[in-house]
């Protein structure tokens, strides 16, 4: 018996010092504490169109609420349509496995001709050549391109194009008929076409979906086409940028083209940055914006998206939600499991618990309700079942449909699922990555280090780590020094330490912008003070168990020591005949016998059998026994 209590305590003392080592992240009785906050929080649905969305994309709850919301269940919400609540309620729709038609083809009616967007042709040849191009009515128009790649124009260029940036390219007109046209190209020698973008007064240029080849010989020329797609989603006749991007999101989950859609997307991020358009990039593009989207983290904490901590954070954690390396990711999950509420939910606000628990654990709430199909004729796009077999273990490559497209010049195949990235499907063709200054960054030697920044993969990073979005200083592994701050235990973070750490301003980072970051020292000795406290508590435990005979012993000599002798509860204290086992002997007080005095006069008293002093000295022997 001894022994098992004893095990159960040294098991119990392992798993104070296991618990007190972990990290404080979002566990899974964190998400079901959220779960079961959300559903009593919407037991009978919310009066917010919002809640409601978001509560049925996590729970599959509320649809009818989100029904009634509608203008005939075409669009969000009732009377004043919007692109973004339209969008948003047509994702949830979809995730419940409910027909949405009616709101896709009338999202898709609302795409109008980007405007604030400049557009540029791009034609290269290794060698000097002669070109024509024709587009609409116009007659076939002749350019020449030198050797150094500049561009002469045989006459007149008609229109819609005009030379730019320095005779390298041709600018095309910003007029809506010049930006519908198709413009044929043909050459007397190899050459490529594409198409490049900008936001007007932006020096920061992208290339269109394609780059186009084409070979020639003295008897034939190539000819390639180029043309302008270049859309967005509007409310009215205004572009509504965060409306773009919800849009442009379920409609590519439902793999739908939303290739016209991205150069708006690309173009005016920097003009919106409130709405987190890297998430939504990461998830259309591919891994080119997934650095953007690192970089945006706060605090090495959360994400804001229009001004909301918590409904930033979910959607980028949508974004990196099969992306278990991400070490933003784990910031992020440690930083929600501390600041979630004692009744489950964040800050008892039902639209953004119901995301963030939709971005971290999809599925994990469903429980039937009235989220299933509603007898509409349902097309099954919430069931995301496929044939079950996995793309990558086949061979095939998980990445976004417009990366499939446009980035590998590869085909979706819609018979392979794949397991990783909520968006991504699978591909035939590899994706081709990106060299380091095509991303933005700059090769780190093998004596830098990345300072500020993401390491990114490049298809030259075999030269040394690709460092976007900070700068390469000395450090690195080949003779580099730790700076005093790591040379000290500490870790060196931008703008502020974080929870249960303090800075220390003696010690340095490599970076002017960090700050040295170390344990703060109450949290960490109030920590070793409640472990040294349980430690003693459980060694005295042990000893207890040990000896608690003679404890018990100790015991009742204590309850006994000072009892009241006698029913009258006077006299002195009553001494108990053991102590620790050990016999005490007790002694009868000893009897004063009177001097003797003069003759007594009268009857001699009677005495008993034995005499007085022969029952004195019996009950001394009865004592010493």
């Amino acid at each position: 018996m001894k022994s098992k209590v004893v095990l159960s305590l040294v098991f119990s003392l392992f798993l104070i010092f296991f618990l007190s080592n972990i990290s404080a992240g979002l566990n899974t009785t964190q998400i079901n504490n959220g779960y079961s906050c959300l559903q009593n929080k919407t037991a009978n649905c919310s009066t917010s169109l919002d809640d409601n969305i978001f509560t049925l994309l996590s729970m599959q709850t509320c649809k009818s609420q989100v029904l009634q919301a509608s203008s005939n269940e075409t669009c969000w919400p009732k009377g004043t349509c919007n692109v973004k609540q339209t969008a948003q309620a047509l994702l949830a729709l979809r995730e419940s496995g409910s027909s949405a038609s009616k709101a896709e083809n009338w999202l898709i009616s609302k795409n109008r001709t980007t405007q604030d967007i400049e557009w540029y042709l791009q034609i290269e040849s290794n060698e000097a050549t002669t070109c024509s191009i024709s587009y609409g009515s116009a007659n076939s128009i002749s350019i020449s391109i030198d050797a150094d790649k500049t561009i002469r124009a045989n006459g007149d260029l008609g229109d819609c194009l005009s030379l730019a940036q320095d005779n390298y390219w041709l600018a095309i007109a910003p007029s809506p008929q010049c930006q519908k046209y198709e413009y044929t190209i043909s050459c007397d020698k190899n050459f490529i076409t594409s198409t490049l973008f900008k936001k007007q007064d932006s020096e920061v240029i992208n290339v269109g979906e394609k780059i186009h080849s084409a070979s020639s010989s003295p008897s034939s020329k190539g000819t390639t086409t180029e043309k302008i797609n270049s859309l967005c989603f509007a409310d009215g006749q205004t572009c509504n940028y965060e409306g773009t991007l919800w849009a442009s999101l379920v409609l590519n989950l439902m793999d739908k083209d939303v290739s016209p859609y991205i150069p708006y997307l690309v173009t005016m991020a920097d003009s919106y940055p409130g709405t987190l358009p890297e998430a939504f990039l990461y998830m259309l593009l591919g891994d080119d914006y997934k650095n953007d989207l690192l970089l945006k983290q706060k605090s090495n904490q959360y994400w804001e998206a229009s001004g909301n901590k918590y409904y930033g954070t979910a959607l980028a954690l949508l974004a990196l939600q099969s992306d278990d390396a991400s070490t933003a990711k784990t910031n992020a999950l440690d930083w929600l499991g501390d600041t979630q509420g004692k009744n489950g939910c964040w800050q008892d606000n039902i639209k953004n618990t119901a995301f963030l628990l939709y971005a971290i654990s999809p599925g994990a709430g469903f429980n039937g309700g009235d989220g299933g199909d509603d007898g509409t004729g349902g097309d099954g796009n919430g069931d995301n079942s496929t044939s079950g077999l996995d793309c990558e273990d086949n061979g095939y490559y998980c990445m976004s449909i417009y990366s499939c497209n446009n980035n590998a010049g590869g085909n979706v195949l819609d018979d392979y699922e794949c397991s990783s990235g909520w968006n991504n499907k699978c591909c035939d063709k590899p994706k081709q990555t990106s060299t380091c200054s095509e991303q933005g960054g700059e090769i780190c030697s093998g004596n830098e280090q990345c300072v500020e920044g993401t390491v990114a993969d490049a298809s030259d990073s075999g030269l040394g780590e690709c460092c976007v979005g900070g700068e390469c200083v000395p450090g690195g592994d080949d003779g580099g020094t730790e700076n005093s701050c790591e040379t000290s235990g500490g870790i060196c973070k931008s703008f502020e330490c974080g929870s249960g750490e303090e800075s220390d301003t003696s010690l340095d980072c490599d970076a002017p912008s960090e700050v040295c970051c170390v344990q703060a020292q109450t949290s960490s000795l109030t920590g070793s003070l409640w472990i040294w406290i349980i430690l003693a508590l459980i060694v005295l435990l042990i000893l207890m168990i040990v000896f608690r005979d003679g404890l018990r012993r100790f015991w009742l000599y204590a309850k006994t020591m000072f009892k009241p002798s006698g029913p009258s509860g006077g006299g002195g204290a009553h001494y108990n005949s053991s102590y620790f086992g050990a016999p005490m002997r007790r002694f009868a007080p000893r009897r004063i016998l009177p001097s003797a005095g003069p003759t007594h006069h009268g009857p001699t008293p009677a005495r008993r059998a034995g005499g007085e002093l022969d029952d004195v000295l019996k009950k001394l022997k009865d004592m010493s026994r």
